[in-house]
């Protein structure tokens, strides 16, 4: 066999490891993900997403618009207010759903320092105010990360140490009144846009549950832009 046929060879050979690998990571991602009710992983973290914003403002926080372009940086920047209106405190939120968990160093103080730079470079001025009022009270910022279990409704907060670790467990409490909340307002919007898509008069469609393989809204709506 000649040098060049042999390196023919090599590269038919590599060409298809590739293609075998990726055709596996296909396949292995689609059985990975069987849950009926949202249409992808992403689906799900950004359900995972609404409840951790819908809780926070139950306690009195307001959302920042965080996410650069392309939806990277952290989920949440949350913001606490003094009654003379200024800021108590701000938490960064890392929300996790069911078996997804952190990435090492995700939300260490170095990688949110980043992040927040990014955030001041963002084309969006929501997103630029956010970075710049982070950088100048980065003292009062404290980070978070949120679990759900979407199965069981249980949710799970615990505190983040300068290199992103969890530290300690500060709550535990049951969201599943907030999770069917927002998966029946889920449905909801998904039967309106079928029906749209049919030519069925607006309040006539039937909401029922989505059924496996339609697609579902990735989420309700945009964290309200505050800008301090």
């Amino acid at each position: 066999m000649t040098d060049r046929l042999k390196q023919l060879v090599m590269v038919i050979v590599c060409v298809l490891t590739v293609l075998a690998s990726n055709a596996a990571f296909a396949l292995n991602d689609a059985f990975a993900f069987a849950d009926p009710r949202f249409e992808n992983s992403d689906a799900k973290g950004y359900f995972g997403e609404d409840v951790t914003r819908e809780m926070m403002e139950a306690r009195g926080y307001k959302a920042l618009d965080a996410k650069v372009r392309g939806n990277h940086g952290v989920d949440h920047v949350f913001v606490k207010y003094n009654p003379d209106g200024s800021i108590k405190e701000f938490v960064i939120c890392e929300t996790k759903t069911d078996k997804s968990r952190l990435v090492k160093g995700q939300m260490s103080d170095d990688r949110i320092d980043k992040q927040i730079k990014r955030m001041k470079s963002d084309p969006r001025p929501e997103v630029r105010k956010t970075g710049e009022i982070l950088e100048k009270n980065r003292r009062l910022a404290k980070k978070e990360l949120w679990h759900h279990d979407t199965h069981t409704g249980k949710t799970t907060v615990s505190d983040l140490g300068p290199d992103g670790k969890p530290t300690q467990v500060k709550a535990e409490f049951n969201t599943k009144k907030v999770q069917d909340k927002l998966l029946a307002a889920r449905a909801k919007a998904k039967q309106a846009e079928l029906a749209k898509a049919k030519g069925v008069p607006e309040g006539q469609a039937r909401v029922r549950p989505a059924s496996a393989g339609e697609k579902m809204p990735l989420r309700l709506k945009a964290p309200e832009s505050v800008l301090v």
